[in-house]
């Protein structure tokens, strides 16, 4: 797995450039004591992950746009529960950085700027762009039957759902979060057997603060691009935020299970009531979504029959 942790000269020359003037390299070299040669290889960095920087000859560099990137010690201070927050600069995937260590980590927080190979349900791609959106991982250790986790990602999605508290927000089944019909984010669960009783839980969560900008008109973000106050989102009160309630819906779902959620998600439900086509094994099934079951399966009307479906792809019908 290729990762770079986050760099401190990297993280504190954004910190300098956040108030979005220009500032020499003579000025960001002296401010933190590193040369105009590493201030050059720094903004190199940035442009090479897409970051807006403007340069000139005669006044130096400026983010064309704000960007707070993530910091460890703010987001660890304001948790709850302390756990470990690893904070990569790149990474393949928050994911995969999580999934070969022991279950005895857990729980533990993986985030990153930047991910060179992120991945959603099927392993479809998940384009980010660095800096703007919320690449996280979480290692969960469940103790008990895999069963008990029957509609996980369902709560998950709720969990999101409560923090982010837009009321155009809404969950469409199994895993995606859409704001009105532009997809804002998406859930991949990933299990891993430890032993007979217990499991390795990784919930993956991406969420488009800004979108990539040959997306935006396609996806969904968490910034009006019209608004320019909302620029200056920081995604490190977000993260607090969700970690903190997560912790709280992590034990209700332990100890009451989806049925603590359904009616949440049935407010929140994106397909209910609408034509839908679920793709399962190359096979499409067409019908109208009723809601979903105390299991979390997702109930489709084919006349007048209701039948039921625990995994798939999901769409409009049009």
């Amino acid at each position: 797995m290729k990762s770079k942790r986050l760099s401190p000269s990297l993280f504190s020359c954004v910190f300098l450039l956040k108030d979005g003037q220009f500032h020499s390299g003579n000025d960001l070299g002296s401010s933190l004591g590193i040369s105009r040669a590493a201030i050059s290889k720094i903004m190199n960095t940035l442009k090479s992950y897409q970051a807006e920087i403007e340069v000139s000859k005669t006044q130096g560099y400026r983010l064309k746009k704000p960007l707070i990137l993530l910091d460890a010690e703010k987001i660890q201070a304001g948790l709850n529960t302390k756990m470990p927050v690893d904070i990569f600069e790149f990474v393949t995937s928050t994911n995969d950085y999580l999934l070969p260590l022991d279950i005895s980590s857990a729980p533990r927080v993986c985030l990153a700027e930047y991910q060179t190979a992120g991945r959603g349900r099927f392993i479809r791609s998940w384009q980010a762009t660095f800096g703007q959106s919320i690449l996280l991982s979480y290692l969960y250790p469940c103790y008990e039957d895999v069963s008990t986790l029957s509609g996980f990602s369902l709560m998950i999605a709720v969990s999101l759902a409560s923090v982010i508290n837009r009321p155009d927000l809404k969950i469409k089944w199994p895993n995606d979060l859409y704001l009105g019909d532009k997809k804002l984010g998406g859930i991949l669960i990933e299990l891993r057997a430890q032993s007979h009783s217990e499991t390795k839980v990784i919930i993956g969560i991406g969420i488009n603060v800004m979108p990539p900008e040959d997306l935006k008109s396609s996806v969904a973000s968490l910034v009006d691009l019209k608004n320019l106050k909302n620029l200056e989102l920081d995604r490190n009160k977000l993260i607090i935020s969700f970690l903190n309630q997560l912790e709280k819906d992590l034990i209700l779902f332990k100890s009451k299970g989806l049925s603590a959620f359904l009616e949440r998600f049935s407010e929140l439900d994106y397909l209910k009531g609408r034509e839908v086509t679920l793709t399962q094994h190359h096979e499409k099934h067409m019908g109208i979504a009723m809601g979903i079951d105390a299991q979390g399966a997702l109930l489709i009307k084919k006349g007048e029959v209701i039948e039921r479906y625990s995994a798939g792809d999901t769409s409009l019908a049009f």
